[in-house]
């Protein structure tokens, strides 16, 4: 890395105004062009000491790479423009369109998924890109969130266009080494096939996966856990993915031929061929999903694969891997004005947290908060309408007793009751119903053993209404604690244990308890044993039940966004 600093020159043209962020392939300046009186982002590659002059003459390639890649493509408005490519010093500029904006792993990071809407938006904008790339002969090769631009203006910009190659850049990719971010990579690619058209397509149903889900589909502990899950292991069915379920399922397909053509994934996508804009960008709220928790909830299925040759190509991967930049906060989505990320390692790619539990729902990692007082008001209240916002992940009992969310999603609020109650569950429906209730947001938590996994013991079903004020949501609890409350339904997983309480309802010992948080939501949990034989004593049972329904009722709401 220069001594580069604000106030810098570099080429005698573009003065360093500001740093928008790094990576590890260097940092990216905001600038201002002295000659033609315009801001530019620049994107500063570094040559890490130590390179060899192979290593070093690979990164000045990359960069000429980039710059000849993009070029062709610059007057394409869902592209990131170059401008130019200059050494200085030995060290390669590379300046760019600057874009009032952030890429879409950081508005995953703190905005949280996006609703299906906003998802094709993003969908139909990188089709036409990666279309006129393929048009052009180039292949992209490392489409991921960290490379995908939403612009304050509606844009959504494809960038970084370093890895890819063209029909005539062979010499390039002679090394023997697989470039990319891992998880978003294809299966084709990691057995040596690796220019196909096909393969951007797979790796935009990873990043639309993750851009709904709020999570990469085969993101793993370890890097040998992440090449692994990309090519043995089938794709989790999405929970929020509603109309774009099919688009993902094509472009996420193993065998290239089965994937869609671009013109196909745009008509999947509901759109004609074009350049693409997308509404406000800026601050997408994730929606309900539209499958989840319940009655029924769809299984996920690992592909069974033991297949020598893959445990030796997962091997050799492992051993064998070049990172073309920092993960999903590397240098690429970095030509934005808000771009915050911070100088990583290689290794930070395939160190994020594993999410193969077959029962566990994903969910938004929303960190961002909402203000206690915006709570008593539909108008007011900014906490998005999903499990990561209202439903804690675990909770504790004043027992000291552990329980952790298995499951969990929107569902309508006509299966809100069950009619175990002394009133009918087609009323308590109308009566909800009449108050504003349209959806139920359902969480099932399963106490957990000393080792952290769901026991045979309590189950706990959370539900969250939501209504247009504190008022409504105040007469609601009312009317269910007068005796109603006995009709809301429990939630179950279809099978294994969490199943178990809703077989045999009208032979199970339950406790329900209200949420008495003043705010325009309702919270109820409904708490049963997993088993049977523990309905034998019944002072033993209730002082079991009444810690877990007390602390689960307490644990959800706004609160946790």
């Amino acid at each position: 890395m220069t001594s580069a600093r604000a106030g810098y020159v570099v080429g005698g043209r573009y003065r360093l105004v500001a740093e928008l962020g790094s990576g590890g392939f260097g940092r990216v300046w905001e600038a201002h062009d002295e000659t033609l009186d315009i801001a530019v982002a620049i994107k500063e590659l570094r040559l890490v000491p130590g390179m060899s002059a192979a290593e070093q003459d690979e990164r000045l390639a990359r960069a000429t790479r980039e710059a000849r890649n993009a070029a062709r493509l610059r007057n394409h408005e869902n592209i990131v423009a170059i401008h130019d490519v200059l050494v200085e010093d030995g060290l390669p500029w590379i300046v760019m369109e600057l874009i009032e904006g952030g890429s879409l792993a950081e508005h995953l990071e703190t905005g949280g998924p996006l609703t299906v809407d906003a998802a094709a938006d993003v969908a139909k904008a990188l089709l036409t890109a990666i279309e006129a790339a393929h048009r052009e002969g180039v292949v992209h090769r490392d489409i991921k969130p960290a490379n995908v631009m939403l612009a304050h203006s509606g844009k959504v910009l494809l960038t970084d266009f370093g890895t890819a190659v063209r029909e005539s850049d062979t010499t390039l990719t002679a090394s023997g080494l697989v470039i990319g971010s891992p998880e978003y990579l294809a299966p084709e690619r990691l057995r040596g096939v690796d220019d196909l058209p096909a393969s951007d397509l797979y790796s935009l149903g990873v990043t639309l996966y993750q851009a709904l889900e709020g999570v990469s589909p085969f993101r793993r502990s370890t890097p040998v856990a992440t090449l692994s899950a990309v090519l043995l292991e089938e794709v989790p069915a999405p929970q929020r993915a509603g109309r774009l379920t099919p688009l993902l399922t094509r472009l996420l397909d193993k065998d290239p031929a089965a994937r869609p053509t671009i013109a196909e994934a745009l008509a999947m996508a509901g759109t004609p061929a074009g350049p693409q804009r997308t509404k406000a960008l800026t601050k997408l709220i994730p929606e309900a999903p539209e499958s989840a928790v319940g009655k029924p909830m769809r299984d996920r299925v690992g592909l069974l694969a033991t297949a020598l040759v893959a445990f030796v190509v997962v091997l050799y991967l492992a051993v064998h891997w070049t990172h073309p930049s920092s993960g999903d906060s590397g240098d690429s989505g970095t030509t934005g004005t808000s771009t915050t990320t911070e100088e990583t390692t290689t290794t930070d790619e395939t160190t994020t947290e594993e999410t193969t539990d077959d029962t566990t729902e994903t969910t938004d990692t929303t960190e961002t908060s909402s203000e206690e007082d915006t709570w008593d008001s539909k108008d007011t209240d900014e906490t998005p309408f999903t499990e990561g916002a209202l439903l804690p992940e675990q909770f504790t009992d004043d027992d000291g007793v552990t329980y952790a969310r298995v499951a969990g999603g929107a569902k309508p609020c006509d299966e809100a009751a069950n009619g175990q109650g002394p009133e009918s569950s087609a009323s308590v429906v109308a009566e909800l119903t009449s108050r504003g209730c349209d959806q139920v947001m359902t969480g099932v938590y399963l106490e957990q053993d000393s080792e952290g996994t769901a026991s045979d013991a309590i189950h706990v079903s959370i539900q969250v209404f939501a209504f247009a004020d504190s008022a409504t949501a105040s007469d609601t609890r009312d009317y269910l604690d007068g005796g109603v409350r006995w009709n809301l339904s429990t939630w179950c997983t279809p099978t294994g244990i969490g199943s178990k309480p809703c077989q045999d309802n009208g032979n199970r010992g339950y406790r329900v308890e209200t949420n008495l948080a003043d705010h325009r939501y309702v919270i109820a949990a409904v708490a049963a044993p997993t088993d049977l034989d523990d309905l034998s004593d019944e002072s033993a049972l209730r002082a079991r039940l009444d810690p877990a329904v007390d602390a689960g009722a307490a644990s959800a709401g706004p609160e946790n966004y």
